[in-house]
């Protein structure tokens, strides 16, 4: 009879794990519309008369206020220079460490860039703990389900 159960047991996780792998990119998926929506807007900077690179402020030029981008990588950004030539500078532009600005590489000194820029733009409403905790959100179901299943298994044993 304890071997019954234990494959009852052995068959709830294996269900469980099934399900999981199904909801799985409805849950990704929800996450993200929660936290950010890809934006694309007209950004420029000007090369100082010795540097190779700019900034770029990640912000709304219509509203002039500052989004960052809802990734720590550089997921889901792209770079287009639309002047003074067209090029993507996607590959040569990297992240500020908080996320605000992009310091793209391998420009002309005292020169200035127009580019196309896309980013992850943070939802309105959403701050940087709850963009983190959405960003996680799979994870703590994924530690949150297996907690429950061997809670809830090894109980069901023991009961036996």
């Amino acid at each position: 009879m304890y071997f019954f159960r234990i494959g009852q047991v052995a068959f709830s996780f294996i269900f469980a794990i099934l399900l999981f792998a199904f909801f799985l990119p409805n849950i990704i998926s929800t996450g993200d519309t929660a936290r950010f929506s890809s934006t694309t807007q007209p950004l420029s900077c000007t090369t100082g008369p010795a540097a190779n690179s700019c900034n770029v402020l990640l912000k709304d030029i219509s509203t002039n206020v500052e989004y960052p981008s809802a990734n720590t990588t550089m997921e889901g950004i792209a770079v287009l220079e639309q002047s003074p030539g067209t090029v993507d500078r996607t590959a040569q532009t990297t992240l500020s460490n908080d996320q605000s600005y992009l310091v793209i590489a391998g420009l002309t000194s005292g020169q200035t860039y127009n580019f196309s820029v896309t980013w992850p733009k943070i939802n309105d409403g959403v701050g940087t703990g709850l963009n983190q905790l959405l960003r996680s959100l799979p994870l703590l179901v994924v530690i949150g389900m297996a907690v429950v299943l061997v809670l809830a298994g090894g109980r069901w044993l023991s009961a036996s």
